[in-house]
């Protein structure tokens, strides 16, 4: 997948919501690599930027968030924010805007048995971000659904 260029951001510059002409700033024109750090740094607010985008951009660093969900320096202190941002945005994006991650989700697929499967690992307190294969089951009951409407 390319990144995506000024025309796959649409109107992303002027308008849209409150996090997109944000998000159009730190990430247009760069590679996911060249994002890892800004998913370090604060992967709450990356989430809600990466929700914001139009299709093309979101696909394209969804699959960095992904990227640095398994293969990022996750510290102590931001690591269950991270997961908890990631598997919560797939589940999100179920329910907002399925026809953006449905041409993606087999990609995902494999992170989000990751992030459940590491809870723990992640430092991700169930009583704080709940617990993750809830979450996942609740993607996949979504997913299923969303496959049978053909949409």
């Amino acid at each position: 997948m390319n990144i995506p260029n000024d025309d796959d951001w649409e109107d992303a510059k002027e308008v849209g919501e409150l996090d997109l002409p944000f998000a159009y700033r730190l990430f247009a024109g760069k590679s996911n690599a060249e994002m890892q750090p800004h998913f370090k740094a604060n992967p709450i607010e990356r989430s809600f930027e990466i929700a914001s985008m139009p299709t093309k951009p979101f696909q394209y660093y969804m699959l960095g968030f992904r990227d640095f969900i398994l293969t990022g320096e996750l510290d102590h202190f931001s690591a269950a924010d991270a997961a908890s941002s990631y598997i919560r945005l797939i589940e999100r994006m179920l329910e907002r805007a399925p026809s953006d991650l449905l041409p993606i989700f087999a990609e995902l697929r494999d992170s989000i048995d990751y992030v459940v499967e590491n809870q723990v690992k992640f430092a991700a307190d169930e009583a704080i971000y709940g617990s993750f294969s809830e979450i996942r089951a609740q993607i996949l009951e979504r997913y299923s659904a969303v496959l049978s409407k053909g949409v």
